[in-house]
């Protein structure tokens, strides 16, 4: 998955796609599901130190690659939007699934 988002965020698609808020919610939603697949692939790993935050260093680098090809922009927005995604898994995983399925005593 990671090798997908990197060749997705590094391709040259010439123009293939509209310059929008469905671009952040695209970054959203990898975002999201690479910290799904990362916090289920290692269970008894830390989720803020050791998955979220390599995370949020995967999507800086992703985005400084951006910067220095010709057909790819840099984009401060996009690497909130990473941030976003990590942050929204980690709060339902975390804090409102397991409120929601609590059990009464």
């Amino acid at each position: 998955m990671l090798v997908f988002v990197f060749y997705m965020g590094t391709a040259n698609f010439e123009g293939t796609f509209v310059k929008s808020i469905y671009d952040k919610l695209q970054h959203l939603a990898a975002f999201i599901t690479l910290a799904f697949l990362a916090d289920f692939s290692f269970p008894r790993i830390r989720f803020l130190w050791k998955v979220a935050l390599p995370l949020f260093v995967y999507g800086l680098i992703l985005e400084f690659t951006q910067y220095f090809l010709p057909y790819r922009d840099f984009s401060v927005a996009d690497i909130v939007a990473n941030a976003v995604g990590i942050l929204l898994y980690y709060y339902l995983a975390f804090k409102l699934l397991p409120r929601m399925f609590k059990t009464p005593q």
